[in-house]
């Protein structure tokens, strides 16, 4: 929820937005939803949120405001490059694998996860903000939005054109299904090791 709580935080709600206190409250029932477990309404107050912001960058739309999305984007990238910045400044073994607007991947030896978690709760007070983690066992990456991660748990992510088939979870957008044997063809052989 990394834009939407930019929006909260900073101030980035579209200067077109009817009731911005309305955006907010929302944004803490989705957190809510989230902590308590109820993925249905946390989901689909996700793709409202979601939504408000891509709208502020739409310029048919009448919460065009690109001051205030651009603020959002840019703001997202410096705070975690400042994040990826300290990883690279106080441990020695980090390596970063993908850092995007709201997110980033490393790479680190245990013995230093310490010093990452410390420094993640520096981060969390300074900015107001909740950083959630996922540990990975592999990733096969074209670039940040087009991957396959392979959790420790063994569910895999998929995200891209290359390796995303199927319906939607917000169910409001269509996934492209064209290919998709040669989808499951390579997510099995970087997943399995299954020849193509």
């Amino acid at each position: 929820s990394l834009y939407p709580s930019l929006m909260v935080n900073n101030g980035y709600t579209s200067r077109n937005i009817p009731s911005p206190e309305t955006f907010e409250t929302v944004y803490h029932t989705r957190l809510r939803a989230k902590a308590s477990g109820d993925k249905h309404t946390a989901n689909t107050l996700k793709l409202i949120l979601n939504t408000t912001y891509g709208a502020s960058l739409a310029t048919t739309n009448p919460l065009y405001d690109p001051l205030m999305g651009r603020s959002v984007c840019i703001t997202g990238q410096l705070y975690i490059l400042e994040l990826a910045m300290r990883y690279l400044q106080e441990t020695t073994t980090v390596r970063i694998i993908q850092l995007n607007t709201d997110g980033l991947m490393i790479s680190i030896e245990e013995d230093e996860l310490p010093t990452i978690y410390r420094l993640n709760d520096e981060w969390q007070q300074s900015k107001n903000l909740i950083l959630e983690e996922d540990k990975i066992s592999a990733v096969y990456q074209k670039d940040v939005n087009n991957y396959i991660a392979v959790y420790e748990n063994g569910k895999v992510k998929t995200k891209g054109a290359y390796a995303t088939f199927g319906i939607a979870a917000a169910g409001a957008f269509s996934i492209n299904n064209n290919h998709t044997i040669v989808k499951k063809a390579l997510i099995n052989y970087f997943v399995d090791g299954t020849p193509v």
